[in-house]
């Protein structure tokens, strides 16, 4: 009798009613273990059948956005509605394809369940070409209208509102989730927002970038996908498996994987598995930021490991479908644009541009914080599509403007997931429907929806994750290993600032000089003056706003404003003091962080360092001191030993050494000698004059003639300096 009444119940109910202009496309009770036949879904989502594990009244909806637009609204209502929550769907790619596995989820835990279209059918984004309303739709509007509409049919549904909202997406379902926290704060009490695709423009253009550097699969460089999956990729672990002290293929700690690419380059001692010169530029490539021509930052590194299931898209010598569709449709409205033409400036009127403010890029949400909201996201280590880098950089940007961002949205890094699931590492953390969903309990340690609903309704905030890796990542195989059970997992912590001066500018400089080296191949034009570059200002607004490689990591310390530059050090004393071993420092402008650059004009080779400058604002040029160390191991090769036992006690100091090391290539016995203060406040630094300092290996900037053309910055040496830097002193050592 129960069961009767629900069938009535659900088809009794007038849904059009309430929705205005909108036309009932389906209506229908779907009682559990049915197996849906999608056959009016679009072939190219590629989701003919969905199983249903509970009973539930289905309603399909078209909902007009405009004269020119609407959007296929789904909601599934559960018979058993548990907590009154209401849990709307995101979409992936550029696609308008309902995730009709994300439906099911929701309904199985409880939660009646939305999903739209987005606002277009399908894989592509054809039908965006001359109608803005179609973007405005797949920007922001199809999900927000269709939660509004969801919400009315919910309460007259049920006879009641629901006590809780929220939201779950991933990739561009990630973005979509954010861009809802910034623009309806008030939608959703929790949303989680997976491998988000935020700084939307930029990563566009970071996808098209790799088809010009890959060239086609009939090109005469052009890496076989079997080299990528073969010798690349073990060449990446060997290099980076063991990082984190266990070798089980899983890069757990990415940001101190710095892949050399060149070990793998043809010689007579590697005669045989090996790449061409030019195949190994394409490497040095792929693996760096992506930057303007004068080195600002357009998108992050991508993840090293991600090869395996990279070769299917952006290093698969074709086009990637999306950024070609975005260009095509959205940029230009030209289905003619070539992807092999892509180059800077693209991307740059892309993000000029910026339709509907797809962009995506907030540096607070404090709407959404102020009425409680809470964000939770994750992102994969060795993801394939969308560089884990992005989100770290973008927690980070968002910490910079507000150090109680804990309070109300987590970041958990994911070692070992590729694109949102599937990977080497315990990935499945109730993220979403499919083959594994079933294995994962609702519970608020394996599940991060569960996680959500234990934040927003018990004020529980997650403070670990446990992730499952199962047998072929299908649940019904069996747990392969989870945290506990297996060296090849952690439990998933939240991201928190990792504070490192040292760090930080390091590898600000090689970002800068990795940018200006690409740029001279790329364009065909000299390398600018480092000292161009490199000013104070210019590594000030890294730090400050999350841009280059190192700016995600130190952000916390320094604030948001990179133009309060008196401000910035004198008010996070607390912040510097800690850096520096906790001990009392007087902070300055001034300071002075080494950064290793291997320097033509030090004795023996050695290591030059970069130093702040010592001018207080409103100056912000960057007069550099040369610091030279000495070291001849077994080969005379110099080597650098840093980062984590390196800490300069006095501000201002500098690192000086003369001392010759054991007969190790790897330098582990250095010591490190600390300058005085007043020392590095005169012109020439030292008690003795400049003539003595240049004896034991220190040369102030004049001297080195920086901004000469003949000077280190010359285009011909800095490659040379780059290349002898960034892939041999610095392989296998932690930078964060």
């Amino acid at each position: 009798m129960a069961f009767l009444l629900r069938i009535s119940l659900c088809l009794a109910f007038k849904p059009t009613k309430l929705i205005n202009n909108s036309t009932l496309t389906r209506q229908e009770f779907v009682s559990a273990g049915t197996i849906l036949q999608l056959s009016d879904n679009v072939p190219t989502c590629n989701r003919a059948s969905q199983a249903v594990t509970v009973d539930l009244c289905r309603i399909a909806l078209q909902i007009p956005t405009s004269k020119r637009s609407s959007i296929s609204f789904e909601l599934w209502l559960p018979s058993d509605w548990k907590g009154s929550r209401y849990l709307a769907t995101g979409n992936g790619g550029i696609d308008g394809c309902i995730k009709y596995e994300d439906l099911a989820y929701g309904t199985t835990n409880g939660f009646a369940t939305m999903g739209t279209n987005n606002g277009h059918n399908g894989t592509t984004g054809i039908t965006m070409l001359n109608n803005p309303e179609i973007i405005k739709d797949f920007s922001y509007r199809a999900l927000h209208t269709g939660t509004r509409s969801a919400k009315k049919l919910i309460k007259a549904f049920y006879g009641t509102k629901p006590a809780h909202n929220y939201y779950i997406g991933c990739s561009l379902g990630g973005r979509m989730g954010i861009k809802a926290a910034e623009k309806y704060p008030k939608d959703y009490d929790g949303i989680v927002a997976g491998c988000p695709a935020v700084d939307f423009n930029n990563l566009q253009g970071q996808r098209a970038m790799f088809y010009p550097i890959t060239g086609s699969a009939d090109s005469p460089n052009y890496i076989p996908i079997d080299t990528w999956k073969g010798l690349i990729h073990d060449e990446v672990l060997r290099q980076c498996d063991k990082i984190d002290g266990v070798e089980d293929g899983i890069i757990e700690v990415p940001d101190k994987c710095f892949f050399n690419p060149k070990i793998l380059q043809c010689s007579p001692r590697r005669p045989k598995n090996c790449l061409n010169s030019a195949q190994v530029v394409q490497l040095q490539k792929i693996y760096a930021p992506y930057t303007y021509p004068n080195g600002k930052l357009i998108f992050p590194r991508m993840n090293p490991g991600n090869e395996l299931q990279a070769v299917s898209k952006l290093i698969a010598g074709t086009p990637f479908s999306y950024s070609e569709d975005w260009f095509r449709y959205v940029v230009y409205n030209d289905p003619n644009w070539d992807a092999s033409t892509y180059n800077t400036n693209d991307v740059r009127k892309a993000d000029e541009l910026n339709p509907f403010d797809i962009r995506t890029y907030p540096q607070e949400l404090p709407k959404f914080k102020k009425r409680g909201g809470k964000l939770l996201s994750y992102h994969g280590g060795q993801d394939n599509q969308i560089t884990q880098f992005n989100t770290q950089r973008f927690w980070n940007r968002m910490y910079s403007a507000d150090k109680d961002l804990q309070d109300y949205y987590r970041y958990f890094r994911m070692s070992g997931m590729f694109h949102c699931n599937s990977g080497p590492g315990a990935w499945a953390v109730g993220q979403g429907g499919g083959a594994p969903a079933a294995g994962i309990p609702f519970d608020p340690q394996h599940n991060v929806l569960a996680a959500m609903v234990a934040w927003v309704e018990k004020g529980n905030a997650p403070a670990t994750l446990t992730g499952t890796k199962f047998i072929n990542d299908t649940a019904t195989n069996g747990i392969d290993f989870q945290p506990g059970n297996d060296t090849r997992s952690r439990h998933l912590l939240p991201l928190e600032p990792i504070i490192r001066p040292v760090v930080a500018v390091i590898l600000i400089l090689r970002d800068y000089v990795a940018a200006e080296r690409l740029s001279s191949e790329r364009d065909g034009v000299g390398v600018r003056s480092l000292a161009t570059l490199v000013t104070a200002e210019n590594i000030l607004k890294e730090l400050a706003t999350g841009h280059g490689r190192a700016g995600a990591w130190f952000t916390g310390c320094l604030g948001a404003d990179p133009l309060v530059v008196p401000q910035l050090a004198l008010q996070k004393k607390k912040c510097w003091d800690w850096m520096f071993a906790g001990e009392s420092t007087a902070i300055s402008i001034g300071n002075r962080l080494p950064s290793p650059v291997r320097h033509r004009h030090c004795p023996h080779g050695g290591i030059s360092h970069l130093l702040e400058p010592s001018t207080p604002p409103p100056n912000l040029g960057l007069p550099l001191l040369v610091v030279c160390r000495r070291y001849t191991g077994s080969r005379g090769q110099v080597k650098c030993q840093f980062l984590d036992e390196l800490r300069l006690s006095v501000v201002g100091s500098v690192v000086e050494s003369n001392k010759t090391g054991s007969d190790t290539e790897e330098v582990e016995k250095w010591k490190w000698e600390k300058l005085t203060r007043q020392a590095m406040s005169s012109p020439h630094p030292s008690p003795h004059g400049a003539a003595s300092y240049r004896d034991e290996g220190i040369w102030s900037y004049a001297e080195v003639g920086l901004d000469v053309p003949d000077g280190f910055t010359n285009g011909r040496r800095l490659c040379q300096i780059l290349e002898d830097m960034r892939w041999e002193d610095v392989e296998g050592k932690g930078y964060i």
